[in-house]
């Protein structure tokens, strides 16, 4: 080969950076091969990106819904609550954790409202027994008092214990 020939090839396999100085050229001389080291080094993060992508997209899909599901039970008893089945609560997890205890705490809190709307159904029934006894006696009375014409004295006493029942009552 000949002089210019092997100028042309080793130049090749350079690539020349030129910076003007004011009156002068400065040249920046640079071997190829430290761009292909990046290059290389940038084509494996760029792969390994991908495949870290390609990986934590289901993953974190998975264990997002993993996390998700004791609150989308604990939506689901509340809503059963809510529609009127007091026996609803929330399936308990075998884990000592903060969604654990508030699992637990609200499955105390569905009991004790249980026992509390019981307790008032139990009392409005009770009620409404008491009450239906007297105000079916007062009834007949006062029917029996309107069935024919009585003296001023009858309509006294049939009023008189009308009161007393009415006062009983309202203890």
């Amino acid at each position: 080969k000949s002089g210019s020939d092997e100028l042309e090839d080793a130049l090749s396999e350079w690539h020349f950076l030129f910076r003007y100085e004011g009156d002068s050229f400065t040249i920046f001389a640079s071997d190829r091969g430290d761009y292909e080291l990046l290059e290389r080094f940038l084509e494996g993060l760029a792969a390994a990106l991908i495949l870290a992508l390609m990986f934590a997209l289901p993953s974190g899909y998975l264990l997002s819904r993993k996390i998700l599901a004791p609150l989308h039970a604990i939506d689901a008893a509340a809503e059963q609550l809510r529609a009127g089945n007091l026996d609803a609560r929330v399936v308990t997890r075998k884990q000592d954790d903060e969604i654990s205890r508030l699992i637990n705490t609200l499955n105390l809190t569905f009991a004790a409202l249980q026992r509390s709307i019981d307790q008032i159904s139990q009392f409005s029934a009770d009620a409404a027994h008491e009450l239906n006894t007297p105000l079916t006696v007062l009834r007949g009375q006062l029917e029996v008092c309107l069935g024919r014409e009585r003296t001023v004295h009858e309509y006294q006493t049939v009023l008189a214990d009308s009161v007393e029942q009415i006062i009983s009552l309202s203890r």
